[in-house]
């Protein structure tokens, strides 16, 4: 799983992303301390899940969270912040979660489980692989992740000629 940190306070950023990092589930972590490097990086780049600070100077993390879900409506927004104040608007957006600091890897780890949980989905299907000698391979059962679509499972594999 890909996953962005936004905070415009670089200490708290690095609270963050080592957070972040501790999760087994997360295989890269792109940071940030400007809202506006975060969506520029964002038009071009593929990540699943955004943990956002609320309250940064300039674009400020609601507006970047509604700039990032109008660029891809299937990202999962987590706001990190000091302040409970912020949970109306964060929630009427309809986030994933909303953790006050300081942010532990715990609570991390909390919020990327229930993202796994909503993303995973078991799909069977038949697939059949011809090779230049003529072997086909029969698949009888595919299992996919949506949180990693580019990987497949695949058991009960049989060899016709």
């Amino acid at each position: 799983m890909i996953a962005l940190a936004v905070d415009d306070e670089k200490l708290m950023l690095n609270t963050l992303t080592d957070a972040i990092r501790e999760s087994e589930d997360i295989s890269v972590v792109y940071d940030f301390t400007s809202c506006q490097k975060a969506l520029d990086f964002a038009k071009d780049n593929y990540f699943d899940i955004a943990f956002l600070d609320i309250s940064m100077r300039g674009m400020g993390g609601l507006a970047l969270a509604k700039n990032l879900l109008s660029i891809n409506p299937d990202i999962k927004i987590i706001f990190c912040t000091g302040y409970s104040d912020y949970a109306v608007d964060a929630f009427s957006m309809h986030v994933s979660g909303y953790l006050l600091k300081p942010i532990t890897a715990e609570a991390v780890q909390k919020e990327i489980d229930k993202f796994n949980a909503d993303n995973e989905y078991n799909v069977e299907i038949q697939l059949e692989c011809y090779s230049n000698d003529n072997y086909k391979t029969k698949l009888t059962t595919l299992m996919a992740s949506n949180s990693q679509p580019d990987i497949f499972y695949t058991w009960e594999a049989g060899y016709l000629r």
